[in-house]
């Protein structure tokens, strides 16, 4: 479903990164309610909730990094 996202005028895209092994997937898996499954991200992880923002629905767009070096060549693609 992250296509939808495109379409709707309000989307917020949110990205998560830092050092390996500080908890970055358990903050996101807590704020969606996943609970926590302590394996590692591979990547980048995507998660898309709704969320309201001043009284109007709005996509919000959630990618995890992976903390480790050699996947931080991946991230300047999602800060365009």
């Amino acid at each position: 479903v992250l296509f939808r996202s495109v379409l709707m005028a309000n989307t917020l895209k949110l990205i998560i990164c830092g050092d390996i092994l500080v908890g970055k997937t358990s903050i996101i898996r807590k704020y969606m309610e996943q609970g926590n499954d302590r394996l590692p991200t591979i990547g980048i992880a995507a998660y898309q909730t709704r969320i309201n923002v001043r009284g109007e629905e709005t996509i919000l767009d959630i990618y995890d990094t992976a903390g480790d070096e050699r996947y931080r060549s991946m991230l300047p693609a999602y800060f365009r």
